[in-house]
């Protein structure tokens, strides 16, 4: 509830096999307030609206709790959702504009979808998402851009968590669901005025 409204968040009541389907509501807001199950143990599962894709313009979150009913017991689950996919934030230093052009930059981890963004998407775009469908230990950022004066600029890095100061829930070296990563821009001067090159860095 912290991120946002989880009402319509459809929710999904399992048995122990975790694969048949017991109750199924469409919404968190349509569930009754008791449940009546025959003894066992079960687990309950909600999530945001529609299905988790490899590339999103939005969080998707998704969570899952185990909960037994014994004879004349009430028994109360909660759900904690957090996020399954990555997000990714681009910015540029305040000259960046005066410089280039145009430009492609490319994120991905090492599958063949890949978040990119382009001069049409502005100085500001708009943040994106990746789902990690394996275990990912480095992120590859290319970039390929055209200066005002015709100079064609490339760049490729791998990011990693190894040295990332803050991580999330844990200190595994794999990129998972709720990782937010920031990389920022910025055009390489040379001595005599020419653009040589591009340096980002990324805050994970």
């Amino acid at each position: 509830t912290r991120a946002m409204d989880t009402d319509n968040f459809p929710v999904t009541i399992y048995k122990e096999d975790k694969t048949t389907k017991v109750k199924e509501y469409g919404t968190l807001s349509s569930v009754p307030n008791q449940i009546t199950l025959p003894l066992g143990t079960y687990y309950v599962e909600a999530h945001t609206p529609g299905e988790l894709k490899k590339k999103m313009d939005k969080p998707y979150y998704t969570g899952r709790d185990e909960f037994e009913i014994i004879q004349g017991t009430n028994t109360e689950s909660t759900v904690t959702c957090r996020m399954a996919n990555g997000k990714f934030t681009v910015s540029f230093e305040a000259d960046f504009a005066n410089v280039f052009t145009q430009w492609t930059i490319s994120i991905d981890d090492g599958t063949e979808t890949a978040i990119i963004y382009t001069e049409k998407d502005g100085l500001q775009p708009t943040p994106m998402y990746l789902t990690y469908e394996k275990e990912v230990k480095s992120l590859n950022v290319n970039f390929v851009g055209t200066t005002a004066s015709g100079n064609k600029i490339t760049a490729n890095n791998k990011l990693t968590k190894k040295n990332a100061s803050n991580q999330y829930d844990s200190d595994d070296e794999f990129f998972s669901g709720g990782d937010c990563i920031e990389i920022k821009f910025a055009p390489v001067e040379s001595t005599e005025g020419d653009i040589t090159g591009i340096t980002l860095k990324a805050d994970i």
